[in-house]
């Protein structure tokens, strides 16, 4: 677990995070965000937990979760890792009650924390319309190196 300043800890998903995860991976609002652009079902999403903890260098994807209070409120996607050049993009996406509140910044300033994540050097972020107003804020949270 990767302490995240007071908010709580990023974190491996668990079979508890079951319910949770299916109302973020079945939100069609979200579907924009991914590959994917049908829903899951139970079956397909318990068969992902038990393959937990995924790898970023084995399956060049990894997906912690933002746990706040004991619950999952958020999710933070590493993929498309490139070991060769060493970049990865990465995705935020937090419970609408949570968010407004910097908590995607703090998230992604402690994932900085984990060794493996030494590894990348450029992450990719994908910027939509509504959220431009915070570009500022996560570039300076993630230090590059070149």
């Amino acid at each position: 677990m990767i302490p995240v300043n007071q908010i709580g800890v990023l974190r491996s998903p668990e079979r508890a995070d079951l319910e949770w995860l299916q109302l973020l991976e079945n939100n069609p609002d979200l579907w924009y965000l991914g590959y994917s652009k049908e829903p899951f079902n139970r079956e397909v999403l318990k068969n992902y937990l038990d393959q937990q903890p995924g790898s970023l260098l084995r399956d060049g994807q990894l997906r912690l979760i933002l746990e706040h209070n004991g619950l999952p409120v958020g999710a933070l996607d590493l993929y498309d890792y490139d070991p060769f050049a060493r970049k990865a993009g990465v995705g935020i996406v937090l419970d609408p009650e949570h968010r407004g509140k910097g908590w995607a910044k703090e998230a992604m300033s402690a994932l900085r924390l984990m060794p493996l994540v030494h590894w990348v050097y450029t992450v990719c972020l994908r910027w939509f319309q509504e959220k431009m107003r915070h570009l500022s804020d996560y570039s300076r949270c993630w230090s590059i190196k070149k």
